[in-house]
Protein backbone atom coordinates (compact mmCIF):
# COMPACT_ATOMS: atom_id res chain seq x y z
CA UNK A 1 0.00 0.00 0.00
CA UNK A 2 1.66 3.38 -1.25
CA UNK A 3 1.63 7.01 1.35
CA UNK A 4 -1.46 8.02 -0.56
CA UNK A 5 -3.42 5.31 0.08
CA UNK A 6 -2.58 5.50 3.52
CA UNK A 7 -2.76 8.95 4.08
CA UNK A 8 -6.64 8.69 2.62
CA UNK A 9 -7.42 5.72 5.22
CA UNK A 10 -5.49 8.10 8.00
CA UNK A 11 -8.54 10.94 7.27
CA UNK A 12 -11.55 8.34 7.27
CA UNK A 13 -10.47 6.87 10.77
CA UNK A 14 -9.68 9.95 12.37
CA UNK A 15 -13.23 10.80 11.17
CA UNK A 16 -14.56 7.59 12.05
CA UNK A 17 -15.91 6.44 8.56
CA UNK A 18 -16.93 2.71 7.98
CA UNK A 19 -14.90 1.24 4.54
CA UNK A 20 -14.19 -1.51 2.93
CA UNK A 21 -10.44 -1.72 1.26
CA UNK A 22 -10.04 -3.68 -2.30
CA UNK A 23 -6.65 -3.68 -3.06
CA UNK A 24 -5.79 -3.92 -7.02
CA UNK A 25 -4.06 -3.88 -10.35
CA UNK A 26 -3.63 -0.44 -11.68
CA UNK A 27 -7.09 0.52 -13.00
CA UNK A 28 -6.89 3.85 -15.12
CA UNK A 29 -11.03 3.61 -16.36
CA UNK A 30 -13.93 2.66 -14.73
CA UNK A 31 -13.86 -0.28 -17.48
CA UNK A 32 -10.63 -1.56 -15.79
CA UNK A 33 -12.52 -1.51 -12.59
CA UNK A 34 -15.83 -3.76 -13.74
CA UNK A 35 -13.25 -6.28 -15.45
CA UNK A 36 -11.12 -7.10 -11.87
CA UNK A 37 -15.22 -7.76 -11.00
CA UNK A 38 -14.57 -6.00 -7.72
CA UNK A 39 -17.18 -6.63 -4.33
CA UNK A 40 -17.90 -4.72 -1.29
CA UNK A 41 -20.83 -2.25 -2.12
CA UNK A 42 -23.97 -1.30 -4.09
CA UNK A 43 -22.03 0.94 -6.79
CA UNK A 44 -18.86 1.52 -8.52
CA UNK A 45 -18.79 5.38 -9.09
CA UNK A 46 -17.12 6.47 -12.23
CA UNK A 47 -15.28 10.30 -11.46
CA UNK A 48 -15.05 12.83 -14.49
CA UNK A 49 -12.84 15.82 -13.59
CA UNK A 50 -13.75 19.21 -15.29
CA UNK A 51 -13.30 22.37 -15.54
CA UNK A 52 -15.35 25.56 -17.39
CA UNK A 53 -14.39 27.48 -20.52
CA UNK A 54 -12.74 30.51 -18.23
CA UNK A 55 -11.04 28.24 -15.60
CA UNK A 56 -12.81 29.93 -12.65
CA UNK A 57 -14.64 26.16 -11.23
CA UNK A 58 -13.65 23.13 -11.29
CA UNK A 59 -15.80 19.89 -10.42
CA UNK A 60 -15.15 16.32 -9.93
CA UNK A 61 -18.38 14.51 -11.20
CA UNK A 62 -19.11 11.57 -9.50
CA UNK A 63 -21.46 9.26 -11.36
CA UNK A 64 -23.30 5.57 -11.77
CA UNK A 65 -20.34 4.04 -13.29
CA UNK A 66 -23.36 2.96 -16.19
CA UNK A 67 -24.39 6.57 -16.89
CA UNK A 68 -23.85 8.36 -19.98
CA UNK A 69 -22.62 12.47 -18.98
CA UNK A 70 -23.29 14.98 -21.68
CA UNK A 71 -21.26 17.81 -20.22
CA UNK A 72 -23.79 20.40 -21.86
CA UNK A 73 -26.80 19.18 -19.89
CA UNK A 74 -24.77 18.58 -16.70
CA UNK A 75 -23.67 22.40 -17.45
CA UNK A 76 -27.03 23.30 -17.74
CA UNK A 77 -28.54 21.71 -14.61
CA UNK A 78 -25.87 23.57 -12.50
CA UNK A 79 -26.25 26.85 -14.41
CA UNK A 80 -22.67 26.56 -14.97
CA UNK A 81 -20.34 28.01 -18.19
CA UNK A 82 -19.61 25.66 -21.03
CA UNK A 83 -17.79 22.41 -19.10
CA UNK A 84 -14.92 20.80 -20.87
CA UNK A 85 -12.33 18.24 -19.62
CA UNK A 86 -9.64 19.59 -16.94
CA UNK A 87 -6.12 18.64 -17.70
CA UNK A 88 -3.54 16.24 -16.10
CA UNK A 89 -1.79 19.17 -14.74
CA UNK A 90 -4.98 20.93 -13.07
CA UNK A 91 -5.65 17.48 -11.76
CA UNK A 92 -2.41 17.20 -10.16
CA UNK A 93 -2.00 20.83 -9.01
CA UNK A 94 -5.52 21.16 -7.87
CA UNK A 95 -6.27 17.69 -6.25
CA UNK A 96 -2.34 15.77 -5.94
CA UNK A 97 -4.17 13.42 -7.79
CA UNK A 98 -2.53 11.39 -11.16
CA UNK A 99 -4.67 10.68 -14.32
CA UNK A 100 -7.18 7.51 -14.05
CA UNK A 101 -7.16 8.04 -9.95
CA UNK A 102 -9.82 10.98 -10.44
CA UNK A 103 -11.56 10.53 -6.88
CA UNK A 104 -13.80 12.86 -4.49
CA UNK A 105 -11.77 11.68 -1.65
CA UNK A 106 -9.15 13.65 -3.48
CA UNK A 107 -10.80 16.85 -1.36
CA UNK A 108 -8.32 15.93 1.30
CA UNK A 109 -5.31 17.48 -0.78
CA UNK A 110 -7.51 20.37 -2.13
CA UNK A 111 -6.08 22.90 0.62
CA UNK A 112 -7.56 26.04 -1.34
CA UNK A 113 -11.09 24.60 -1.67
CA UNK A 114 -11.28 25.60 -5.01
CA UNK A 115 -13.04 22.09 -6.24
CA UNK A 116 -16.60 21.95 -5.93
CA UNK A 117 -18.11 17.98 -6.11
CA UNK A 118 -21.32 17.38 -7.29
CA UNK A 119 -22.57 13.75 -6.62
CA UNK A 120 -25.05 11.47 -8.14
CA UNK A 121 -28.05 11.75 -6.60
CA UNK A 122 -28.81 7.79 -7.38
CA UNK A 123 -26.27 7.65 -4.49
CA UNK A 124 -28.35 8.89 -2.08
CA UNK A 125 -28.00 6.26 1.20
CA UNK A 126 -25.56 3.84 -0.65
CA UNK A 127 -22.39 2.34 -0.19
CA UNK A 128 -19.89 3.25 -3.29
CA UNK A 129 -16.53 2.35 -4.44
CA UNK A 130 -14.24 5.52 -5.25
CA UNK A 131 -10.57 5.09 -5.24
CA UNK A 132 -8.39 6.21 -2.41
CA UNK A 133 -6.55 9.10 -3.93
CA UNK A 134 -5.02 6.20 -5.78
CA UNK A 135 -6.17 3.63 -8.98
CA UNK A 136 -4.81 0.29 -7.17
CA UNK A 137 -7.50 -0.07 -4.91
CA UNK A 138 -11.23 1.04 -4.64
CA UNK A 139 -12.64 2.09 -0.90
CA UNK A 140 -16.23 1.39 -0.32
CA UNK A 141 -18.09 3.91 1.57
CA UNK A 142 -21.30 5.36 2.72
CA UNK A 143 -22.20 8.26 0.43
CA UNK A 144 -23.56 10.40 2.47
CA UNK A 145 -20.34 10.14 4.68
CA UNK A 146 -18.61 10.85 1.81
CA UNK A 147 -20.38 13.94 0.96
CA UNK A 148 -20.13 15.26 4.59
CA UNK A 149 -16.78 14.72 5.32
CA UNK A 150 -16.14 16.92 2.00
CA UNK A 151 -18.63 19.80 3.41
CA UNK A 152 -16.89 19.76 6.68
CA UNK A 153 -13.63 20.54 4.80
CA UNK A 154 -15.07 23.24 3.22
CA UNK A 155 -15.69 22.86 -0.20
CA UNK A 156 -19.25 23.10 -2.09
CA UNK A 157 -20.72 19.59 -2.68
CA UNK A 158 -24.08 18.92 -3.82
CA UNK A 159 -26.40 15.91 -5.15
CA UNK A 160 -27.60 16.01 -8.82
CA UNK A 161 -29.91 13.83 -10.83
CA UNK A 162 -27.62 13.02 -13.83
Amino acid sequence: MNGKIEDCLRTLDAAGVKYKLAEHAHADTIDDVIAMGLEGGDEIAKNLFVRDDKRLNYYVLTVRQDKHVSLREVQEKMGARKLTFASEEDLAELLGLAKGSVTPLGYMNDAAKKVKFVVDAEFRGKEIGVHPCDNTATVWLSADEMVSLIRKHGNFVYFLRF
